[in-house]
């Protein structure tokens, strides 16, 4: 490693240390109760696991929190004592593995979690209350960022697909103008095109031969695409993307699935798109789908010289 990249380091392991110590005490982790309750931040996340592990199943053994947890044997040992001892929890045989000891709040443990968790959730909520819409949005998203960044395993996304919403249309322009911008260089000129196709969209929208899909997972847009009428028998396929943390995932090739089976079902006879030879992963899916280039046209609309590809299908 150079000592200059030794230097960006350690610059950046500061920032984190600085952003730690600032987040610890703005949610009051320094203090030694949670909250104001009577559980530490490590008994309360003890006492979180067995209740969220008891919905899916007879509940958590030690052994499952402690690799779930990453927690000292023995500091999670007294833990567990103590909560006994207070009545908030109970063992019982697994029914698979008898030798196995689940772990379960009893009815005490379930009212002193509901007012923990319920404790928590009006802290967090009185911290967002104080920001406005577009940072309370900035800050999930950064959130979702972060967990990427430092989590070692894929994320996994329970996406939802919605119509196009008030604010959609500047932040997809904003969004695929950054990722072309970052990947191709492309110029602003780009996010221009990309906005007007969007307000085109909304201003003529047809509910009959017009659709929006817009994946959304944790609150953050992470791919859209949108059907638009040519004629009443040709449909045009517009703006497909996908965020970068969420490829891979199949999202981009089920995003035109949509697109295809809503087009055959407003009896459109042909579709087409205009997308760019750089363009791979979205050239891949329209020809799994049966798209075939028509025509290229070498332009230079998104700054320097490219190919711009004319593709089709018919049903």
């Amino acid at each position: 490693m150079t000592e200059t990249a030794q230097l960006d380091l350690d610059v950046l392991t500061e920032k984190f240390r600085h952003f730690n110590r600032f987040y610890t005490e703005k949610i009051g982790v320094l203090n030694n109760r949670l909250v104001d309750s009577e559980f530490s931040l490590t008994e309360a996340r003890v006492l979180y696991e067995i209740a969220n592990e008891e919905k899916n199943r007879e509940g958590p053994s030690a052994q499952d929190l402690q690799q779930l947890l990453h927690i000292d044997r023995g500091q999670l040992s007294r833990i567990l004592k103590d909560f006994e001892s207070k009545g908030l929890i109970r063992r019982s045989a697994d029914k698979l593995d008898a030798r196995k000891k689940n772990l379960q709040l009893t009815r005490k443990g379930k009212n002193a979690f509901s007012k923990l968790n319920q404790l928590s959730q009006n802290t967090m909520r009185q911290l967002l209350s104080n920001l406005n819409e577009s940072q309370q949005t900035k800050l999930v998203a950064a959130i979702n960022d972060v967990e990427a960044c430092l989590n070692p395993t894929p994320r996994k996304f329970d996406y939802q697909l919605r119509r196009i919403q008030p604010g959609d249309i500047g932040y997809i322009a904003h969004r695929q103008m950054l990722l072309y911008q970052q990947a191709y260089g492309w110029g602003i000129n780009y996010e221009i095109i990309a906005a007007e196709i969007l307000c085109d969209f909304v201003k003529n929208f047809d509910p009959l031969k017009e659709q929006s899909w817009i994946a959304e997972a944790n609150g953050k847009i992470i791919g859209s695409v949108f059907l638009a009428k040519e004629s009443d028998e040709v449909s045009k396929l517009r703006l497909l993307y996908v965020e970068a943390e969420a490829r891979g995932l199949g999202l981009g090739t089920r995003l035109v699935e949509e697109c295809i089976n809503f087009a055959k079902q407003a009896g459109y006879r042909k579709m087409k798109l205009w997308t760019q030879s750089c363009l791979i992963s979205a050239r891949r899916i329209y020809k799994y789908f049966g798209f075939k280039p028509v025509k290229v046209e070498s332009h230079d609309l998104f700054g320097s010289e490219m190919d711009g590809e004319y593709w089709e299908v018919e049903f």
